[in-house]
């Protein structure tokens, strides 16, 4: 019963706020999911935000709660269809608590947050001149400037999915702040 009432909280948070279905997000969004007080094994929570509109599969991007190991793990997606093909999440968890925030702040960094202000993930794009994120058709999650230009892309972070037209590079690695020290570390509101 508290599953299917916290569900529908979701839902109505998302027709509340128009989260869903957009492929461009300007500066200055936000977007906030409530974790459930009481931890529930196999519990998994996604607020799509983002699609494309293509036919027969669309790439998607959500928001994402799921349980694991006692905690719950907040992370950015990207699907197609339903399959998981990229998230912030695949070498660092950030757990959390009470909520799991998504914004693109005006400096142009989008982050993860918790309760208390806390940062789990960010791109690292303060200052890049970032207007706006979107999803392209090829599913590649992008920040650009105000001439189109790419500051950031999912692209260059791959986890186990590459998709056509995504290369490797040997210099890119994912952190869960921007801050290597960081990588391969686990985060949570309580350890910062």
């Amino acid at each position: 019963m508290k599953l299917c009432m916290y569900c529908l909280f979701i839902l109505l948070f998302m027709f509340l706020n128009s989260g869903c279905s957009k492929s461009n997000v300007p500066i200055g969004y936000t977007f906030t999911l409530a974790v459930p007080v009481e931890y529930t094994n196999g519990f998994g929570g996604k607020a799509y935000l983002m699609e494309t509109d293509q036919m027969p599969l669309n790439f998607r991007a959500a928001l994402s709660i799921d349980a694991i190991d006692g905690r719950y793990a907040c992370s950015l997606e990207i699907f197609l269809g339903n399959v998981k093909i990229w998230s912030s999440g695949h070498q660092s968890k950030f757990y959390t608590s009470e909520i799991c925030t998504l914004e693109l702040i005006k400096m142009g960094d989008l982050r993860l947050k918790g309760p208390n202000e806390v940062i789990g993930w960010r791109t690292g794009t303060s200052g890049q001149g970032v207007e706006n994120l979107q999803l392209l058709e090829s599913g590649n999650l992008v920040l650009v400037d105000t001439q189109g230009n790419i500051k950031w892309q999912t692209f260059n972070f791959p986890t186990n999915v590459l998709l056509e037209g995504q290369r490797l590079s040997v210099t890119k690695t994912s952190t869960p702040t921007g801050n290597s020290s960081l990588l391969g570390q686990e985060t949570s509101p309580s350890s910062s």
